[in-house]
């Protein structure tokens, strides 16, 4: 299957994951996988989930499409996935600056451009077989990536008392009783 092809698919599934996942945990508000992967409040962080969760799902898609013809998949994927994170509160908050208030349609369409810029910046990696040279770094790309999934955990259920994890709405931090 062509990289583009497989950069669309990817694409298209966390356009539609990353909707559906914005309304789970109302959905499922016990579930504890639900909360790991899903935004459990309003707050700028959970809303990273939203780019973590669909791009590390279309990542596993990725790694049996892409299978062995890319040697810097692993490196590609867990880039792609810190520039959507760390891209979402970096547009965020400027826009939410200048606008003084929250729109939903410029939070929808600042997933979108998130979403589009980071699977770029992998489509261009691997186009590019991108990496550092001399380092084979897709061991530790995994275990990076596995990393988040663990970080994602520990500060969903322990939220630090800081700006970007606290919700806008319910001017609190996490949504457990």
């Amino acid at each position: 299957m062509p990289l583009e092809t497989i950069i669309l698919i990817s694409f298209l599934f966390s356009s539609l994951s990353g909707v559906v996942f914005h309304f789970a945990h109302k959905k499922f508000p016990k579930n504890l996988l639900v909360h790991i992967f899903c935004p459990v409040n309003e707050s700028v962080w959970e809303h990273t989930k939203l780019t973590f969760s669909p791009m590390f799902f279309a990542g596993l898609f990725q790694l049996f499409a892409i299978n062995n013809f890319y040697p810097n998949h692993y490196l590609s994927i867990l880039v792609s996935i810190v520039a959507g994170i760390v891209l979402v509160p970096v547009l965020y908050y400027p826009i939410r600056a200048i606008i003084k208030k929250e729109v939903v349609w410029v939070s929808i369409g600042l997933f979108y451009v998130v979403i589009i810029y980071a699977y770029f910046i992998e489509y261009s990696m691997l186009k590019n077989n991108t990496s550092i040279p001399g380092y084979n770094l897709e061991t530790l790309s995994f275990w990076l990536t596995i990393s988040l999934i663990f970080s994602y955990t520990i500060l969903t259920f322990f939220p630090p008392k800081w700006g970007i994890f606290k919700d806008s709405i319910k001017k609190k931090y996490g949504d457990f009783k």
